[in-house]
């Protein structure tokens, strides 16, 4: 014969309350371990970056002799041309899925601007580039600059940056650090810039860019500037490019993204 005795379990109300509270709980927490996952991604992804370049550019040399001896470096002001990529930079960075450019080419199999690029890239401080700004920041909209997509998931392109390197044109290099269908494409989210630079008779990958040297009009920039600059606060002189110093500020940071960092992840 079984007997039954008295067995204590929850209430369903003591089920709803204990769930309640795990929601809750999980609605906190589950957020932050995301961001954090999120943010951990982006500085892993802008030093991958950033060696992916120092390596091309050492290796380049090693190869091809100094940069100031390189095809059109006149007055150390490099061309920016496909044929200047595609000899001096590309052979030395991990392979290309694909090329694109402004207008796209497809009998030479070379993908619009979107391809590699968003039209909609924002600033920092979320307003969008105009069509001249983003010419500017990405290879130009002549329809023969040519931008990259790369195996590992990155987009890259080419530009000057404007005196201050060497009294003359610098290169100014946009990554986009996890390609143009992830993320927000937004500068110091996602898009982040570095120049390669003649100094002291060591030609090098910086970010964009080194404190109190700017690339572009050659304004001089503190180190507080360029943290203004990455919170959207202070714009490189000609009222945009919020956000364009953000991988110094991260590099001064010992590459990791501050508490304080104006973008949530």
């Amino acid at each position: 014969m079984i007997i039954f005795k008295n067995i204590k379990a929850f209430t369903l109300a003591e089920v709803l309350i204990t769930l309640a509270i795990l929601g809750i709980v999980a609605a906190i927490i589950i957020p932050t371990i995301v961001g954090n996952f999120r943010k951990k991604q982006t500085e892993v992804g802008l030093l991958r970056a950033y060696t992916m370049l120092e390596k091309a550019f050492d290796m380049s040399q090693a190869i091809n002799g100094p940069f100031e001896t390189w095809d059109d470096v006149s007055a150390n002001q490099p061309s920016v041309g496909e044929d200047f990529h595609k000899k001096y930079i590309m052979p030395y960075i991990v392979p290309v899925a694909y090329e694109c450019s402004y207008y796209g080419n497809a009998n030479k199999g070379i993908k619009d601007k979107d391809g590699c690029f968003k039209s909609n890239i924002k600033y920092i401080n979320n307003t969008q580039l105009n069509s001249n700004q983003y010419c500017s920041l990405i290879s130009g909209c002549a329809g023969n600059n040519i931008s990259y997509r790369l195996k590992n998931g990155m987009s890259i392109a080419f530009s000057r940056a404007y005196q201050g390197f060497w009294g003359g044109c610098g290169l100014l290099i946009t990554v986009d650090i996890n390609g143009p269908d992830k993320g927000k494409n937004q500068l110091g989210a996602d898009i982040f810039s570095f120049t390669f630079k003649y100094r002291n008779q060591v030609a090098r990958i910086t970010p964009r860019f080194e404190t109190g040297r700017l690339g572009l009009n050659n304004y001089t920039f503190t180190k507080q500037q360029v943290k203004d600059n990455c919170f959207g606060t202070y714009s490189s002189g000609d009222g945009t490019w919020a956000g364009g110093l953000c991988s110094k500020y991260i590099e001064q940071n010992g590459w990791k993204i501050p508490k304080d960092y104006p973008i949530k992840f």
